[in-house]
């Protein structure tokens, strides 16, 4: 598989997973994308973006503030999760 391809399947998921579970779906990208690094976020917020404009009335539910918010908050749960495991590690 090239590196098209891969890019390609990253965004299909990403845009499948924000169009068919909303903005929990969002979240849980963000926090995928933090703890596993094949999913940039140069991949993962344009597609959020693009859902926010686009004219199709389904994709066009998600709101600019909301997915701001829940992509920070995927982001936030990787981080705390990042920490409980550090503290549980002493």
């Amino acid at each position: 598989m090239s590196l098209t391809g891969i890019i390609d399947a990253i965004y299909t998921f990403c845009q499948n997973a924000m169009q068919i579970m909303g903005y929990p779906g969002l979240a849980l990208v963000m926090f995928l994308e933090n703890v596993f690094p094949p999913i940039p976020s140069e991949i993962v917020l344009p597609v959020a973006g693009t859902l926010t404009v686009s004219s199709d009335p389904a994709a066009r539910a998600v709101q600019y503030f909301p997915c701001l918010a829940l992509g920070n908050a995927g982001h936030l749960c990787r981080c705390m999760a990042l920490v409980l495991g550090r503290l549980s590690y002493r």
